[in-house]
């Protein structure tokens, strides 16, 4: 249907309210078409880390943030989504100042479970691809907020296409007053992961971190002006998110 300079009614949501305007199309001089200048979006992709998985209902959690629009800042809403299996073809390593990342080609067809629930604090939905180190085959026991210390402990990334588990150390562990995912300061010291990618670098949001055998938390920012550190979320507060 071709308006040509007819108002037309848009319905949209805005903080889960439905609103109703009429906006009328304008003649371009550039092409001598009409347009109603909407910028839309209809997809969002990005590289980050399965976290981790329930055994006995399949449902995992990931990233420990939300996937936020790259133009606005802001938490994109999903309706649905794939996780799927991503080759890595490249890392840049990260510097002061300047993160790095992992880059790497999505495959469409090799699908590893959905996304039903993009939140501030990570990303859920069910996990159909068991992908895991041996090492932790039959599951992991999660440590309370007070069981986790400032000491050393391991992160399981995949920076190389390879699941392997890097020496890190706690820093700090904030247990009162902090609810977002910023809950933990973690330092890279694996001498193997720092010559890789220079510390945290994108990519690897979501990497479980591990200490005295049991999963504490999950990575989540790095800091600018030091790559070799960076967040981590408690595990139990994803857990609480999931079982929602």
């Amino acid at each position: 249907m071709i308006y040509e300079g007819q108002p037309i009614k848009i319905v949209y949501i805005r903080e889960e309210a439905t609103f109703e305007e009429y906006i009328t199309p304008i003649l371009s001089k550039e092409d001598n078409a009409y347009h109603i200048g909407l910028w839309i979006k209809d997809g969002a992709v990005g590289i980050g880390t399965i976290s981790f998985y329930n055994q006995e209902d399949n449902k995992y959690a990931a990233l420990g943030h939300g996937i936020t629009d790259v133009d606005t800042g802001k938490l994109v809403e999903i309706q649905n989504g794939d996780i799927v299996k991503t080759d890595i073809v490249s890392i840049t390593k990260g510097k002061t100042t300047s993160p790095g990342q992992i880059k790497g080609m999505l495959l469409d067809n090799e699908i590893y479970g959905n996304i039903n629930r993009n939140y501030t604090i990570g990303i859920y939905g069910e996990y159909i691809e068991k992908n895991v180190l041996e090492k932790y085959s039959q599951g992991i026991s999660v440590a309370s907020i007070n069981e986790i210390k400032t000491d050393d402990a391991t992160i399981i990334s995949a920076v190389g296409n390879e699941l392997k588990e890097y020496k890190v150390k706690i820093k700090k562990v904030y247990k009162l007053g902090n609810k977002d995912n910023k809950n933990m300061v973690v330092q890279i010291v694996d001498e193997e992961l720092l010559e890789k990618t220079g510390g945290i670098i994108q990519g690897m949001s979501g990497s479980p971190i591990i200490q005295n055998n049991k999963l504490v938390g999950v990575l989540t920012h790095v800091f600018v002006n030091d790559p070799t550190q960076g967040y981590a979320i408690f595990a139990q507060t994803m857990i609480n998110e999931m079982k929602k």
